[in-house]
């Protein structure tokens, strides 16, 4: 349980360092009816990541039950070790827009006072649909729990830890703005500057050390 945990909660905290994710939840808190519509937006971002474990994990169980209680192969730590490596590069990459800016596009572009509490849910499972980085993180973890012949329950607590982290982005701000008062709200906004200013270093490092690590298990 130990080297499983050391192995897929540094790839967890990465899941939860995710600036658009944080910047969107912000967007919504500070518009209209923005605690209710922030709740909604949380539950729909909560649903996907859980199924998209949910159902990792199901497949995980497959691979594992035909090769006998572990998954590995070269191939696989060969490719998600180039892709993580890949996509580390990516997260410092010189970008037009910042996320905090993206965020605030497409919160005029598609919110008005009209728009029903349930479309806040559908952004939030679209949201997490997309969220590139943080499912190749999730896939990264399973992996590693595919790997490690661990029990059914020690995976199962691994990508429960996971999952929590996952929705942290979404969980915090939301939080913070129902039982919080404005200088709670200050501090989480705050938060969300500095994670979008900084978050993707951090990630970079994290994507690339994984990353060489899963290549250096492949040889």
């Amino acid at each position: 349980m130990g080297s499983l945990l050391a192995q897929t909660v540094p790839l967890s905290i990465g899941a939860a360092i995710s600036p658009i994710v944080l910047m969107s939840v912000l967007a919504i808190i500070g518009g209209h009816r923005g605690k209710a519509r922030a709740i909604a937006f949380a539950i729909g971002f909560v649903i996907m990541s859980t199924a998209l474990l949910i159902v990792g994990a199901l497949v995980v169980a497959g691979l594992r039950d035909r090769n006998g209680g572990t998954a590995e192969s070269p191939v696989i730590e060969v490719v998600l070790g180039i892709v993580l490596i890949a996509f580390g590069l990516l997260m410092v990459r010189p970008k037009r827009k910042d996320d905090e800016t993206k965020a605030k596009e497409h919160h005029r572009k598609w919110v008005t006072p009209d728009t029903p509490l349930y479309m806040f849910t559908v952004f939030g499972l679209v949201l997490m649909l997309v969220n590139v980085s943080t499912i190749v993180l999730l896939i990264a973890i399973l992996k590693e729990v595919a790997r490690s012949g661990a029990s059914s329950t020690d995976a199962a607590v691994a990508l429960g830890i996971a999952d929590v982290f996952t929705f942290l982005p979404v969980a915090i701000p939301v939080i913070a703005a129902a039982i919080g008062g404005a200088a709670v709200a200050g501090k989480v906004t705050q938060l969300g500057h500095w994670t979008n200013r900084n978050g993707k270093y951090i990630l970079c490092v994290l994507f690339v050390v994984f990353g060489l690590q899963d290549l250096l298990k492949a040889l």
